[in-house]
């Protein structure tokens, strides 16, 4: 009978112990398929059904691809290139293909190449199914290439040709070609002499966050942690820019000072300006109208930036009644255009103002308030901007 009981007792030992067993393997497979389902993804991607592009379609692809590939650079200055010198080779993200959607679901965008000012080749952007990882590349060249750049070629317009506004993107439907895997990259790299951003995850670009496939995004995502963070719209909007300034009399010369806050101060800094006459003071900046996702791409608007702080300011002096009217003039096309984190935001419009000014503004790359800052130079100073006069209705 003990014999029994003494059996029984190791059976129902070697019972529990595999149960414990199977319990801990349950749980680390339920672990790792977390952990498989935690995946970074790029936030960018997030965003959907953005219409403000030409002809009302939807860009958000083709935005966020330009916009990673120029974020890229600015958080990695020693690879800097220098994008605004045009008579060198470059990509015009002015124009983009639709999307092309490969086998595994992996999403490609085409950009034309340029050299010597005509459409040399094609860029290739592509991002796997789940956001998580993208790449820019030279693709192999045949057929399908060839009618990408002659298609590209039709549209292309050369920079001095302004399009109706710098930061929307011109779709360029490119005929599909009847294979499930397009625009493939070569077998062995191809770079000619022109260099691109790495293949990599959102850590590689600094643009983590998303959540996510398939580019599901709505108004309750986060806004991305880059070094870029895209301002939020502002707290005093200008309903109408051209009544704001209708007290400036364009006949008379003006004073006008430049203001920036570094990014680093407050993030996402700001750049903007004053102009005084008389008793009238405005003091105005660009910005974007809606939050994230449209204030990487969207409506803009004007905003009163009386009172808001800046590190550094520069007061340019007196304006003609010539160089009032083309800043006024500037601003006045600003409120037409659409608000671009990379193309035409805050230190855009304030380094055009300044150009009319007499100052000289050759600025290579994306301008951020930064750029603002280090044109103006010196060592921070902390302070205020006055606050707005108006002294007409």
């Amino acid at each position: 009978m003990e014999q029994k009981i003494k059996n029984f007792k190791e059976i129902l030992f070697l019972f529990l112990l595999f149960s414990l067993s199977l319990i801990s393997c349950r749980e680390n497979d339920s672990i790792q398929a977390e952990n498989k389902e935690i995946v970074q993804k790029f936030q960018f991607f997030q965003k959907q059904g953005n219409t403000y592009t030409k002809g009302a379609q939807s860009m958000s692809d083709q935005e966020a691809f330009r916009a990673l590939y120029y974020y890229y650079y600015i958080d990695n200055p020693n690879k800097f290139l220098d994008f605004k010198d045009l008579s060198r080779p470059h990509i015009d993200f002015r124009y983009a293909s639709q999307v092309f959607i490969d086998e595994d679901s992996t999403r490609k965008v085409l950009y034309p190449f340029i050299e010597d000012g005509y459409v040399s080749n094609i860029i290739v952007a592509s991002v796997s199914k789940e956001n998580d990882r993208i790449s820019f590349y030279f693709p192999e060249q045949d057929e399908d290439v060839k009618n990408a750049i002659a298609r590209f070629s039709e549209t292309y317009r050369s920079p001095g040709f302004d399009l109706e506004d710098p930061a929307l993107i011109e779709p360029v439907v490119i005929p599909t070609p009847p294979k499930r895997n397009y625009y493939l990259a070569p077998t062995e790299p191809f770079n000619p002499g022109f260099p691109l951003p790495p293949s990599g995850g959102c850590g590689v670009y600094n643009n983590c966050g998303g959540s996510g496939g398939g580019g599901g995004g709505g108004s309750s995502i986060p806004p991305p942690t880059n070094t870029i963070t895209p301002p939020p719209p502002p707290e005093k909007p200008i309903a109408d820019i051209k009544k704001f300034l209708s007290c400036l009399n364009i006949n008379q010369s003006a004073n006008l000072k430049v203001y920036a806050q570094t990014m680093q101060s407050s993030p996402p800094g700001h750049a903007f300006i004053s102009i005084t006459q008389g008793n009238n003071i405005m003091v105005f900046g660009f910005y974007p109208s809606n939050g994230f996702p449209q204030n990487i791409n969207g409506p803009s608007t004007f905003a009163n930036d009386g009172g808001h702080a800046f590190t550094h300011s520069w007061n340019i002096g007196t304006i003609s009644p010539t160089q009032l009217q083309q800043i006024i003039a500037v601003a006045h096309a600003y409120s037409s255009y659409t608000y671009d984190v990379s193309f035409t935001n805050c230190a855009d419009f304030t380094l055009t103002a300044l150009s009319y000014a007499g100052i000289s503004t050759n600025t290579n790359g994306i301008d951020t308030p930064n750029t603002v800052a280090n044109l103006i130079g010196g060592s921070p100073t902390n302070g205020t901007a006055p606050s707005t006069n108006r002294t007409c209705n």
